[in-house]
């Protein structure tokens, strides 16, 4: 699935590092996405873009980035260092802000907004007004931690919560998401006309990288903060209660927390208590949410 998001023989998600990074270049050069940002650990990859499409016009920021390591979120992070580049050389363990669009000054423009004006970096990207809001609302606060925000994005930090897998952004970590921003809630109108544009897009195009994409995010999350992010795609919801649900096989973080959801094959979510019970009458710790797309 991963070999299938090529144009002109160029496989996008092998040469850009993952499917969330070709999927933003492939939406900027479809015409549906006006600007993107990429980081990429070796600047001669970019002389590529002009094969994929010569309408591509592409900035290198002045800066290079270490990401933070978070274990228990499968090695992603949202927040890194940065640092002034030298001599054009990415150093090791390091990656390079790129700024793609169709529009050279857009492109620029990017490069420029970033770090400086992410209200205006949000509407070159063509993210909702709402969620450049939201983002700007919860930044101060949420970077001193973990700089993610899906917690926020719950209605009322509701402990349970369904939307449609277009809007699944927790999965991101596993490099699953139609969406690249952070979206103000699971509701967001604005985002899931987006997420459907680009869902629409892939399908024509692409269709057996569309229907592992909808696999993955028609998934059941458990999101902890202190163990990480667990999902699966394989659940069912018994008796038109979604407080109770059958699965088969999680997939998250390999530790004693994976291992005991892995053990059974029921839970049920008690939504006032903020608990998790599964089967064998094991309560899972530090669970933050539970989120069900289908």
């Amino acid at each position: 699935m991963r070999n299938q998001l090529t144009i002109n023989g160029v496989d996008l998600c092998a040469h850009f590092g993952g499917m969330i990074n070709a999927m933003e270049i492939y939406f900027v050069i479809r015409g549906i996405k006006p600007a993107t940002r990429v980081f990429i650990s070796d600047l001669e990859k970019t002389g590529v873009l002009s094969k994929i499409d010569d309408r591509i016009r592409c900035v290198v920021a002045d800066f290079v980035c270490q990401f933070e390591t978070e274990k228990s979120k499968n090695g992603y992070s949202n927040k890194f260092r940065s640092h002034q580049i030298r001599d054009g050389d990415i150093p090791e363990g390091y990656t390079c802000p790129i700024y793609i669009s169709l529009n050279e000054d857009m492109a620029n423009e990017a490069k420029r907004a970033d770090g400086e004006n992410s209200a205006y970096l949000g509407l070159l990207f063509g993210y909702p007004e709402c969620c450049i809001d939201f983002y700007r609302r919860n930044s101060p606060k949420l970077s001193k931690t973990s700089n993610d925000f899906v917690l926020e994005s719950l209605s009322g930090n509701d402990y349970l919560s369904s939307a449609s897998f277009m809007m699944n952004y927790a999965v991101r970590y596993y490099d699953y998401s139609l969406l690249s921003h952070f979206s103000c809630s699971l509701h967001c109108h604005d985002s899931l006309a987006i997420a459907k544009e680009r869902y629409k897009m892939i399908r024509n195009e692409y269709p057996g990288f569309a229907k592992e994409m909808c696999y993955r995010l028609s998934s059941m999350v458990l999101y902890s903060e202190k163990h990480g992010i667990f999902y699966t795609p394989e659940y069912e919801i018994m008796d038109n209660n979604i407080a109770a649900v059958k699965y088969r096989g999680f997939i998250g973080v390999e530790g004693a927390f994976l291992k005991k959801l892995r053990n059974c094959n029921e839970l049920r979510v008690e939504r006032n208590d903020h608990l998790v019970l599964l089967s064998d009458g094991t309560a899972l710790p530090d669970v933050d949410a539970v989120m069900c797309y289908s």
